[in-house]
């Protein structure tokens, strides 16, 4: 899903669910808040990506995920670190026809993360079209729904 073009998820660059297992596996599962939680246990369970993103954070009229270009970048972390989006599926938040690059099924931008002020949440599970047919990605969505709710 994510061999696109000149991209190679490998080390860093690897999706976040890969990360989770691994860190599942050594007995470290990070725990940061119950939405983040939330969003990676789905993520660990069913293998799959999930960007979770503050919809406050950032304005934006519409969403679009496409693969990035050559020149666009965001920043993922406090430190200041950025990831190189060329040829990785990306998530843009769109406003007045300027597309900003939020989210990707690697890393999530520093500037719409989720925290404890944060009331309006939105979320892309990466999901194959190819994937086979269970789960499918409506029992994902409605058991993530579910644990969100409750």
């Amino acid at each position: 899903m994510m061999r696109i073009g000149s991209y190679k998820p490998t080390g860093r660059s690897k999706p976040a669910s890969e990360y989770l297992l691994r860190t599942a596996a050594e007995g470290n599962f990070p725990r940061i808040n119950t939405v983040v939680d939330i969003n990676n246990y789905i993520s660990l369970k069913y293998l799959v990506p999930i960007s979770l993103w503050d919809a406050d954070k950032i304005d934006s009229d519409s969403w679009l995920f496409r693969t990035g270009l050559d020149q666009e970048s965001f920043i993922f972390n406090s430190t200041g670190q950025v990831i190189q989006l060329h040829d990785l599926m990306t998530g843009f938040a769109v406003k007045d026809g300027k597309e900003t690059p939020i989210v990707t099924p690697v890393k999530d931008c520093q500037q719409t993360k989720t925290g404890a002020g944060t009331s309006n949440i939105m979320a892309a599970v990466y999901y194959p079209a190819k994937w086979p047919k269970s789960p499918s990605l409506d029992e994902i969505l409605e058991e993530f729904n579910q644990l969100l709710t409750v």
